[in-house]
C-alpha cells in the first residue's frame, strides 16, 4: 500500500487542477454565440471533438444524399488535464457530440462537466441545447404546468416477449379533473432506437409541456412505445435472462421489418391504452406518427387499419418494405419448407435434439406477419377512402429516403388524395424529427 505522505503530496500537487475543474462548465455558450467546450483527460496526446457540433453538409448524388467530410474540432491542452476548444456560433437547436481521446472514442469520452447524456443508435452522448427560436420548447420550464412521464409494462403477444414497454405522457391536468378523456398519440421512433428515443433525443417531454401551456397544442396523452422487436425493452431495462443483449442496430434491422410489430399494435398496445388511461377511444382521437423505420411502421399500421386514426405523421419515412412483395413470398415459403424439414429431420434423428426445429419454428413465427405489406396500393385507396383528417408527409431535402418520399407523393397526387408536405432542409437527424414534431402535433385534434 502507497504510504499516506505520498498520497498527501500528490492530492496537494494536483490541488489546483481540482478546484479548477470544480468551476468548469461545459458546453459553454459565450455572449458572441461562440461554444466553448472543456473536457478533463489526464494523459492524452489528442483530444478530438465529434458529434452534430460539426457542420454537416450534404452532396447529391444519384438522387441519394452523401455526407461531405468536414474539418475535426481538435482541443488544446490548458495544462496536464484540462483540454479545450472554441466553435463558431451555433444555430438554435439540441447538439449531440463526445470526445475521441487518441484516436478512441470509448465510454471515456462523454463529457464529465456535463450531466445530459442520451443515447441514439447504440451510442451514449452528451448533448445540450443552444436557446433561441424553436428550440426554447426543448428547455426545461419551471414556471408552467408539467406533465407526467413514466414507464409501463403491457401483455404483448409478440413472440418470446410477452411483456414489452412503453414510455407513457400524461398531460399537466390529467390528474385534476378524473371526468375528463383525452386524444391520444401513438409515436413511434426509428432503427436503433427504443422507448427512450423521443423522451431523449426528441425532448418530447419539454415540448409537450411547453407547447401545452402556450395553447398551441391539444392537452393529449402520447404512448412511445418501443417499435424494436429484437428486445422487449431499451438494453439494460429487460427482466429477461437477455437484460444486457446489445440492440440490433444495422440499418437492415430485418427483425422489425417483417410486420411483427404492426400486426400486434392494435391488440398489445391500443388495447391496452384505451383499458388503463381516460382516452377517446374512437378514430377522430387518435394520431399515430412515426420516424425512419417508424414512418413505415406508421403508414402499414394506417393501411391495415383504415378505421384507427384519423391523424397519420410520417417523418422522413421509410415509405417501401425492406424487401419486395416477391421476394417477401419467397421468405414465407422458405420457411414454411424449412420448417417441414426440420420437423422431419428432428423425427428422424431424435438423438440430436430439438434445436433445429426450435429454430426453424421462430423463422416461421418472425415471417408469419408479412401480409402486413400485401397490397399496399389497394389498402391506400381503402385508408384515403376512410378519409384521415390529415395525412402529414415531411422530409429533409438531403435525406437518403428524400427519393422514396418523392415517389409516394406522386402516388398520392396521381390518385388526388390529400395529404400535407413539410419539407425541410437537412437529413436524417433529429433536428429535423423535432420540428417535424412541432409543426404535426399544432394540426391535429
Amino acid at each position: 500500500m502507497r504510504h499516506p505522505i505520498f498520497l498527501i503530496i500528490y492530492l496537494l500537487a494536483n490541488l489546483s487542477i481540482l478546484s479548477a475543474s470544480a468551476q468548469i462548465v461545459s458546453p459553454q455558450i459565450n455572449p458572441d454565440k461562440s461554444v466553448t467546450f472543456t473536457f478533463y483527460v489526464p494523459e492524452a496526446d489528442d483530444v478530438v471533438l465529434k458529434g452534430e457540433v460539426l457542420p454537416v453538409k450534404y452532396k447529391m448524388k444519384t438522387k441519394v444524399a452523401t455526407i461531405i467530410k468536414h474539418e475535426e474540432h481538435k482541443l488544446k491542452p490548458l495544462n496536464d488535464s484540462i483540454w479545450s476548444v472554441t466553435i463558431p456560433e451555433l444555430e438554435p437547436d439540441m447538439y449531440l457530440y463526445y470526445y475521441e481521446v487518441d484516436g478512441e472514442d470509448d465510454g471515456d469520452s462523454l463529457d464529465c462537466f456535463n450531466p445530459l447524456v442520451v443515447r441514439d443508435m447504440g451510442k451514449d452522448y452528451s448533448a445540450f441545447i443552444v436557446p433561441g427560436g424553436e428550440a426554447d420548447y426543448y428547455l426545461d420550464n419551471n414556471s408552467i404546468p408539467h406533465g407526467t412521464l413514466f414507464k409501463e409494462w403491457y401483455q404483448s403477444t409478440v413472440k418470446d416477449q410477452p411483456r414489452r414497454r412503453m414510455t407513457v405522457y400524461l398531460p399537466p391536468a390529467y390528474y385534476e379533473d378524473t371526468d375528463i378523456r383525452y386524444p391520444v398519440l401513438y409515436l413511434f421512433h426509428g432503427t436503433g432506437g427504443d422507448e427512450n428515443s423521443w423522451p431523449e433525443c426528441g425532448r418530447a417531454l419539454q415540448i409537450f409541456d411547453n407547447m401545452i401551456a402556450k395553447g398551441e397544442m391539444k392537452p393529449m396523452i402520447v404512448i412511445m412505445p418501443n417499435c424494436n422487436t429484437n428486445l422487449d425493452s431499451a438494453p439494460g431495462f429487460s427482466p429477461s435472462k437477455d437484460r444486457d443483449k446489445a440492440t440490433e442496430l444495422a440499418e437492415g434491422n430485418a427483425s422489425s421489418m417483417f410486420g411483427r410489430f404492426e400486426s400486434s399494435f392494435v391488440s398489445d398496445i391500443v388495447h391496452f391504452a384505451d383499458s388503463a388511461y381516460r382516452t377517446v377511444p374512437n378514430k377522430a382521437n387518435r394520431a399515430i406518427a412515426g420516424l425512419s423505420l417508424g414512418g413505415m411502421q406508421t403508414l402499414y399500421i394506417s393501411a391495415n387499419n383504415p378505421d384507427l386514426c384519423d391523424y397519420i405523421g410520417l417523418f422522413s419515412a421509410q415509405t417501401e418494405p425492406t424487401f419486395s412483395e416477391k421476394a417477401m413470398n419467397k421468405i414465407a415459403s422458405a420457411a414454411r419448407i424449412g420448417s417441414r424439414f426440420a420437423e422431419s429431420f428432428t423425427k428422424t434423428f431424435p438423438f440430436l435434439g430439438n434445436k433445429l426445429q426450435r429454430k426453424a419454428n421462430n423463422f416461421v413465427a418472425n415471417v408469419a406477419h408479412l401480409d402486413i405489406y400485401d397490397n399496399v396500393d389497394q389498402k391506400i385507396d381503402s385508408l384515403f377512402a376512410h378519409q384521415p383528417q390529415l395525412f402529414y408527409i415531411a422530409c429533409g431535402e438531403d435525406d437518403f429516403v428524400k427519393n422514396m418520399n418523392d415517389k409516394f407523393r406522386s402516388k398520392l397526387t396521381e390518385k388526388n388524395y390529400p395529404f400535407t408536405y413539410n419539407e425541410s432542409t437537412g437529413g436524417h437527424t433529429w433536428s429535423n424529427w423535432r420540428h417535424y414534431l412541432l409543426d404535426f402535433l399544432t394540426k391535429i385534434f
